[in-house]
């Protein structure tokens, strides 16, 4: 295996190939290296540098598609022995800067001065003064204007004469060398001056020959976009007025040295300078009184008025105001006078010149804590020069100044964990960040230095949040070379922790959680972190969420230990933020159903129930006593005494030392109407369904067995229901209609699809779209559907009704849907065959399932309990049912689907047969009965045994109920069956299939 590092400069290698360039390329670069005295690195390609790493040299290459290759396109060139360039640059088309350092350039190469591409041309001398670019062509003409592309022409130690140059010039830089015997020959290149330029920068140490003066011309007619215009010179004349008025672009404006026509400084109102940045006016020998608006331009962050003697002025306040952007302010030698405003550091004065002028008195305070260097001549910033003994507190940079910092306020009072920064307000509070220290110790020890900003000096400083928590000292210390160093301290820290609520504890022992605001940052690191209840310190210390919740842990109980405090750093929530703590009161969560009249144990589970039969008491609707005959922290086993049956859920209540449970809905008495008997010794009634959950099976009751069944299918969704019990009796059911916001349809012309000798689907396609499907499926084995969450578990030998519908993609969701359906059984009789309704005692709605009996058989329907609306699970409103009309052995009934926006629907039921231990003949005297063809049609309008319903939508009172057979839907609401003991029965036997 090959070493790591092996692998690493293999893969470089492969990502990152050599480079190479053009053969003449490659000429011209070999012999600058071998003329200059340096070798490329790491070979003569795209990117190579000067074998000496302080070097500027190096080269940069573009890929030319015209040539499909690399080529240089910026070359930088410095030497350290004076060399020359050749007359090469030919081979280099693509050059675009050419940077040149300490060359000998008194000639200039004709293939740089006529070359096409080349945009900036660079060139400083960093050796002696001796090594100059002379600015003069080799072929004598200086005349660069062939170069078309250059934009950029920037020469430091210049001599000879001013070329030459494009008009396509957007900055020239000239920079004379200042040696005599090297002089530039001073003139402007008048060249340069179009809409193109952008800045100019000229700097003879000489008089400028060419023009003679600038009385006569004005600079920005002929460059109106320029940025910046600089001109040295001595003595030239200049007309002052033309630069009152720069075009808007101008931001610096520097004159040194000229002689202006008209020496008076102009007022505000005289020039146009709103949207200058720098303002040099340097030995102009100017006079007058500078107008004090001067210093309060927008823009106007430089400005040097030197070396004017005559110049008169004060200092405006509005300089140390927040509007101003003055950093530096050079008024050196001239006739200002006055004192210093006290306000004068408030802004962003950073850099002052101040000596040689007539100000007098007290220097403010604010200059009193800054370090002595600032106050030398070699300073860089902050950089302020006084003349010595000049100002009472001041006798130069290394006397004695009074620096007495002081704190007046901290912005907020207290910190919180959410404060980000806060604010500190004074006196002589330090001058920068690097001179001024800022420290907060807590008072458990911890010191932490800031990170602060001086907002204005010596006044107001803003920190950042170190979030050390506590309270504590707040120290300002100032850097400054006085023994000791000055430095004020103020007490200050956090804001006490507060407590807005606790967690509850179960009895067997837990982790309590503290919820609130400027809690532990950390886990415990100090002994001043800590959680007590009462008089005992809470274990474990865990930070949940920083500042915002901490748990402990504390052992199992069940009495109160008093109240919770917490203290953080040392600091406590306070006596008038407790809260009380207690472990968790009992909660019960297992529903009861048994027998009226009947003394029975039964067993609770839930938790907190501690295990003490002296401390618990169990309660069922505030008057029955149930006796506690044992209790072990998740279960309490107790007996009810025989008690009458009353309707409805009851609450069990259950007493721990004093603590309630919540009020509950979980215990009732069987309905005998729901479960005869209560489903006697082989199982247990269920109210959800109404059904007995017997040892081996499930239905109306323990003591009937299911008998096998026949369902007879046809070109319609139509069941007609055989049994092996009785032949002669046979039920038939069918869904007739759709009722549509009060709009019925008749459903006719349905699609069979026989899917298997078990199942058979129906479609049917409205006149607006609308859809339903049935399927119709024989149940030979106990089995389980899903729709939507709730799994639905049928019974064996019977048989399954599923409706789907869906509403017409044009339509809007419908307000109000209901279906329409019939059922009949044969033969007729004369009188209705009785029928049993699961309904609760006293009521007369909230149908589960219902019996008819017709000879030996007994016909069970179980409406279903849950309707998918709109295909979500979650959408499970209510679907009820209203009996239309019962006509001898017909019945009607209209479902109804509560939904105030439907899409879809989708539901279902079940049929089963049980026989009889009391067999009953039919009525068939007193009427006339037509039993020539079992298969009734309810539709037929020959069968005086149907009646369309009127009145949809209409509720029908009891009367209507008492006739109703039939297939009641209501969906119910989202239960916790979970907590139902028929979900755990029928899990169990759901588990078996």
């Amino acid at each position: 295996m090959a070493p790591i590092g092996l692998l690493l400069i293999l893969s470089v290698f492969y990502f990152y190939p050599v480079l190479s360039l053009p053969d003449q390329q490659i000429t011209v670069l070999s012999n600058i290296a071998t003329d200059c005295g340096f070798t490329w690195t790491p070979g003569v390609q795209c990117g190579a540098t000067s074998s000496d790493a302080l070097s500027k040299t190096k080269v940069v290459c573009a890929f030319n598609a015209t040539i499909s290759d690399f080529t240089v396109t910026e070359l930088s060139i410095e030497s350290t022995n004076k060399c020359s360039l050749r007359n090469e640059f030919n081979s280099l088309p693509d050059l675009k800067t050419l940077n040149m350092y300490s060359l000998n350039m008194m000639n200039v190469p004709q293939t740089i001065y006529t070359h096409t591409s080349i945009e900036t041309i660079f060139y400083s001398s960093s050796l002696s003064t001796d090594l100059v670019y002379s600015m003069t062509t080799g072929d004598g003409t200086n005349d660069y204007t062939r170069m078309t592309s250059l934009k950029v022409f920037h020469i430091e130690s210049a001599s000879g004469v001013v070329p030459k140059l494009p008009n396509t010039i957007t900055e020239f830089y000239c920079y004379s060398t200042g040696v005599p015997a090297l002089q530039v020959v001073p003139s402007l290149p008048m060249d340069v001056f179009s809409v193109n330029l952008r800045i100019f920068l000229a700097v003879f140490h000489t008089k400028i020959s060419s023009p003679s003066s600038l009385l006569d011309i004005n600079i920005f007619d002929l460059a109106p976009n320029m940025v910046s215009f600089t001109i040295y010179s001595p003595s030239y004349p200049v007309k002052f007025s033309n630069f009152f008025n720069p075009p808007a672009s101008l931001t610096t404006l520097s004159l040194y040295l000229l002689d202006v026509d008209d020496k008076n400084i102009p007022s505000v109102d005289q020039v146009n300078w709103g949207n200058l940045v720098v303002l040099l006016l340097y030995q102009l020998q100017l006079k007058g009184t500078v107008d004090p608006r001067l210093f309060q331009l927008k823009s106007l962050t430089y400005v040097e008025l030197s070396e004017n003697p005559a110049l008169q002025g004060s200092i405006p306040t509005s300089i140390g105001e927040p509007a101003s952007q003055i950093y530096n302010l050079n008024i050196r030698n001239t006739a200002f006078s006055g004192q210093i405003p006290s306000n004068f550091l408030d802004s962003k004065i950073l850099m002052l010149d101040f000596r040689g002028t007539q100000l007098s008195g007290a220097l403010p305070t604010s200059f009193m804590c800054f370090p002595n260097s600032v106050f030398e001549t070699n300073a860089v910033n902050p950089k302020f020069l006084f003349d010595d003994n000049k100002f009472s507190n001041y006798q130069g940079p290394s006397s004695y100044r009074n620096c007495t910092p002081q704190i007046t306020s901290v912005v907020p009072d207290f910190l919180t964990s959410g404060d980000t920064t806060f604010a500190i307000h004074g006196v002589s509070l330090g001058t920068t960040s690097t001179l001024t220290r800022v420290s907060l110790t807590n008072n458990v020890g911890t010191s932490v230095g800031l990170t602060c900003v001086i907002n204005k000096l010596s006044s107001l400083i803003t920190c950042y949040n170190p979030n050390i928590q506590g309270y504590g000292q707040l120290s300002v210390q100032v850097l400054n070379e006085a023994n000791p160093l000055p430095i004020t301290s103020i007490g200050y820290g956090y804001r006490k922790p507060e407590i807005y609520y606790i967690s509850t504890v179960p009895t067997l022992g837990g982790r309590l959680t503290v919820y609130g605001v400027n809690l532990f940052m950390r886990d415990k690191v100090s002994s001043g972190n800590k959680i007590t209840i009462g008089s005992q310190e809470c274990q474990d210390l865990r930070v949940e969420i920083p500042f915002g919740s901490a748990s402990c842990l504390v052992p199992q109980g069940i009495q109160s230990l008093g109240d919770v405090n917490i203290y953080v750093e040392g600091q406590s929530n306070g006596a008038d933020n407790t809260i009380k703590f207690n472990y968790r009161g009992p909660t019960v969560n297992s529903p009861i159903l048994i027998g009226p009249n009947i003394a029975t144990d039964i067993t609770l589970t839930g938790k907190d129930f501690w295990n003490d039969t002296s401390l618990v008491t169990v309660t069922i609707d505030e008057d029955i006593d149930c006796s506690v005959k044992s209790v072990n922290h998740n279960t309490i086993v107790c007996t009810v005494p025989p008690t009458p049956f009353s309707a409805g859920s009851k609450n069990i209540q259950i007493n721990v030392n004093g603590q309630i449970s919540p009020t509950n809905s979980l215990f009732q008495l069987a309905d005998p109407q729901y479960c005869p008997n209560a489903c006697g010794t082989d199982g247990f009634c269920d109210l959800t369904v109404g059904f007995c959950i017997c040892k081996t099976k499930f239905g109306p009751a323990c003591d009937l067995d299911s008998a096998p069944i026949t369902v007879d299918v046809a070109d319609t969704p139509m069941v007609k229901l055989a049994n092996n019990i009785n032949p002669e009796s046979i039920m038939t059911t069918q869904l007739l209609s759709v009722v549509e916001n009060s709009v019925e349809t008749s459903i006719n012309g349905w699609t069979p699809n026989k899917i298997s000798d078990l199942l058979t689907s129906y479609s049917w396609t409205g006149p607006s779209g609308q859809s339903v499907v049935v399927y119709i499926r024989k149940n030979t084995n106990i089995g389980m559907d899903k729709i939507g969450y709730e799994n639905i578990t049928y019974p064996a030998n019977s048989f399954t009704y599923s409706v789907k519908y869906n509403k017409s993609p044009s339509s809007e969701s419908l307000k109000s849907l209901q279906f329409k359906f019939s059922s009949s059984a044969t033969p007729d009789e004369c009188q209705p065959p009785p029928q049993s309704f699961a309904y609760a005692t006293g009521q007369s709605t909230d149908l589960h399932w219902s019996l008819m009996t017709k000879y030996g058989v007994q016909y069970h329907t179980r409406f279903p309990l849950v309707a998918l609306v709109n295909n979500n699970a979650d959408l499970r409103g209510n679907v009820q049912v209203n009996p239309i009309t019962q006509t001898g052995n017909l019945s009607t009934l209209l479902i109804n689907v509560n939904s105030y926006s439907t899409n879809s629907v989708e539901f279902q039921y079940d049929m089963a047969v049980y026989g009889t231990s009391v067999p009953r003949l039919p009525i068939l005297d007193g009427c006339i009965l037509n039993n020539n063809n079992n298969n009734v049609n309810p539709s037929s309008t020959n069968s005086n045994n149907w009646k369309i319903g009127v009145g949809i939508g209409v509720g029908i009172g009891g009367a209507c109920l008492i006739g109703a057979v039939a297939f009641i839907f209501r969906q119910k609401l989202k239960m916790k069956k979970t907590q139902s003991l028929l979900d755990k029965k029928l899990a169990e036997m759901n588990n078996k299939l």
